[in-house]
């Protein structure tokens, strides 16, 4: 993207002038995050390009550019508004989480369920989803009630055989206070019948605060993948790397997330009453020297 003729002043001059500093402490927690002002720019235009070739009015779900971010909350296909979540998770939640790693773990739920075969993708109603979730944490808080919660809705999708493939909305959550047991006795009930028998439930304990980093990164990444299957020598079904969606699939998933907020896709349970509220109310400013002071802190 070229770079603009006329200089620039307020947000964005803030946010230019701090590039080099936002990506240090992006990388402070985890070393896999990153940031450039012009590249997301160019990003932004790409993903409003792929969600119009969709749907021509999907235009307003995003911001116009550095200046007017503060102004309304865009949708999760924005890639400035991505990024704002990103600094608010990492900067803000991050930084004041508990920090008990006795009873932590990444919960990775996903029901076969819940798939949704290409060009249908916009049937999946994620409020109607969550509320099952919101149902299950509901009962972990009566056994558990210092327990706290961090989740995120999120689509990927699988390649079922070449040139065929699902979407798979799953649901990754931070859960701390609730024994690996009765985490996994809860969620399991949620599954059907045909998921029990596969990897529809994953949990992963989190060992230490590098690792919590880690995995607060990977929630708000906002990278739909399709994961790909292969034949073993044994000829049993494998599951391949990730890779980024691409083409119609990728412009798909935009049309769906340009129709939703990231707080729409949040569940917090015992982090504060008004922490999804503040997110969607807290400037992008105040946000990223937030970030830069726990980064200085982190230093010293």
């Amino acid at each position: 993207m070229a770079k603009p003729q006329q200089p620039l002043s307020g947000l964005p001059r803030f946010v230019l002038d701090n590039e080099l500093h936002i990506r240090a402490s992006l990388k402070s927690v985890y070393t896999g995050n990153t940031f450039s002002y012009y590249r997301s720019l160019e990003r932004q235009e790409a993903a409003k390009a792929g969600a119009v070739r969709r749907n021509p009015r999907l235009v307003k779900p995003f911001h116009e550019d550095w200046s007017n971010i503060d102004g309304v909350r865009a949708s999760v296909a924005c890639v400035l508004e991505q990024f704002r979540a990103r600094v608010w998770a990492l900067g803000k939640v991050f930084k004041d989480l508990p920090g008990n790693f006795d009873d932590l773990y990444h919960l990775t739920f996903a029901n076969t369920r819940d798939r949704r075969s290409g060009g249908a993708l916009s049937s999946f109603n994620p409020q109607t989803y969550m509320r099952r979730l919101r149902t299950a944490l509901k009962e972990l808080v009566a056994a558990y009630p210092d327990m706290w919660a961090l989740g995120i809705v999120e689509i990927s999708a699988v390649e079922l055989e070449p040139d065929r493939f699902v979407f798979e909305p799953h649901f990754h959550v931070i859960v701390g206070g609730v024994p690996e047991i009765e985490l996994r006795k809860t969620f399991n009930n949620l599954l059907s019948t045909a998921t029990k028998g596969s990897r529809g439930l994953m949990l992963k304990s989190i060992r230490d605060t590098k690792h919590l980093g880690k995995t607060v990164s990977y929630l708000f990444k906002f990278e739909p993948e399709l994961r790909t299957r292969f034949l073993t020598a044994e000829g049993r079904v494998g599951k391949g790397r990730l890779n980024r969606l691409t083409g119609e699939a990728k412009s798909e998933w935009l049309s769906w997330a340009a129709a939703y907020r990231i707080d729409e896709l949040l569940i917090a349970v015992g982090l504060g009453p008004n922490l999804i509220r503040e997110f969607k109310s807290c400037g992008l400013q105040h946000l990223i020297e937030k970030l830069l002071r726990g980064s200085q802190g982190n230093a010293g």
